[in-house]
């Protein structure tokens, strides 16, 4: 037997240094095989040194420059290494040399769908899928690209054809749970999830997505038994702590939300939610300069969180530092300018400092934006009542009661 041939079998097994020594032979016996190049660039590339496995990749190229196998495997390498643009025109060459090579139109979808270019990516897997109508995952990976740009209906369209062609492709399932939680249909979400787990039991984000539906339908209790299942299976998983603390606070446990949050941050001390969410659970417990620490730490890992600034103006609110709650106000609508809270909460803190009319302009900034926001409406009859524009108190009571019918305030100061 040949030493190429040992070097492929090698390879077949998964015994890739053995491979390279076969094909360290074959090519010491013939120093222009492209093809032992080529098959050594990818043993090297399963052993992850993908720098040796391009320069492998270039002297296959050299010896034959009509070699799309080794132009694709070279993509390959630079993708890897998160090179997308030189994994892209290494593709583009072997598209060019092979119009008909699959592979190498799924590979560059995928390089495009890394730098967030979906509609290329989607172009490509299009063709992908036209060459080989059998592809199970460009169809997933065409459904991840339509997902990204939130196009969830023809995202679950692919998915339903990849799980067609590979009824045991759980990521499919996964995904197309996914696809449905975004469109807030959580039972079908679950129904996903309930198969990629049947698949895949050790599937800990499989797990922690069909908490997140459950938290979504307010079960919380069978959330967290998701939750604790994907942390058995990893404990390293700081989403699922962070999660799970979350489901805890909802069920107004606000100890156990922070003992959750502890170990997400003990695990991620950059993640800036966990840090958001035990603030909040602090301020649920009325310990608000924790929560006001917590929140700047947030803010310092994330000085675009406005989640963090409305909730650090929130707990100055509650120690009566209005002015240190209408800038933290003032920075999440800089940051997110559709935040209705921010501007109620802002208007709420005007209004605490009898700047009634600052607080109007607020709630009608609210309102705006959410015209069945029933306590901005209710707010800005309090604030016109205390400018004893009587009529126009009422006219807002109005309709807080008609959005809420049993807004019992709302009554009683109209």
């Amino acid at each position: 037997m040949g030493y190429f041939a040992k070097g492929f079998i090698s390879d077949s097994r998964g015994k890739y240094k053995m491979a390279i020594n076969s094909y360290n032979k074959a090519i010491e016996i013939d120093p222009k095989d492209a093809m032992a190049y080529n098959n050594r660039g990818s043993a090297y590339s399963y052993l992850k040194e993908y720098r040796k496995a391009i320069d492998n990749y270039d002297k296959a190229i050299e010896i034959d420059p009509k070699y799309a196998m080794a132009y694709n495997n070279r993509g390959n390498a630079y993708f890897d290494l998160k090179e997308y643009r030189k994994a892209i025109d290494n593709y583009d060459k072997a598209i060019e040399i092979d119009p008909k090579n699959a592979m190498a139109y799924y590979n560059r979808g995928h390089a495009y769908s890394d730098l967030k270019e979906y509609r290329k990516a989607i172009d490509n897997y299009d063709k992908a899928i036209e060459i080989d109508p059998k592809n199970a995952m460009a169809y997933y990976n065409r459904g991840h690209a339509y997902c990204e740009l939130k196009e969830y209906r023809k995202a679950i369209d692919n998915y339903d054809k990849a799980i067609e062609i590979d009824p045991k492709n759980a990521m499919a399932y996964y995904s197309r749970g996914i696809a449905y939680s975004d469109l807030k249909e959580y039972r079908k979400a679950i129904d996903n999830y309930d198969k990629a787990i049947e698949i895949d039991p050790k599937y800990a984000m499989a797990y922690n997505n069909r908490g997140i539906a459950y938290s979504e339908l307010k079960e919380y209790r069978k959330a967290i038994d998701n939750y604790d299942k994907a942390i058995e299976i990893d404990p390293k998983y700081a989403v699922a702590y962070y999660n799970r603390g979350n489901a805890y606070s909802n069920l107004k446990k606000y100890q156990e939300a922070i003992d959750n949050c502890d170990k997400a941050i003990e695990i991620d001390p950059k993640d800036a939610m966990a840090y958001n969410n035990r603030g909040n659970a602090y301020s649920n417990l009325k310990e608000y300069q924790v929560a006001i620490d917590n929140y700047d730490k947030a803010i310092e890992i994330d000085p675009k969180n406005a989640m963090a600034y409305y909730n650090r103006g929130h707990a100055y609110c509650e120690l009566k530092e209005y002015q240190e709650a209408i800038d933290n106000y003032d920075k999440a609508i800089e940051i997110d300018p559709k935040n209705a809270m921010a501007y109620y909460s802002r208007g709420h803190a005007y209004s605490d400092l009898k700047e009634y009319q600052k607080a109007i302009d607020n709630y009608d900034k609210a309102i705006e934006i959410d015209p069945k926001n029933a306590m901005a409406y209710y707010s800005r009859g309090h604030a016109y009542s205390e400018l004893k524009e009587y009529q126009k108190a009422i006219d807002n009571y109005d309709k807080a009661i008609e959005i809420d019918p049993k807004y019992a305030m709302a009554y009683y100061n109209r």
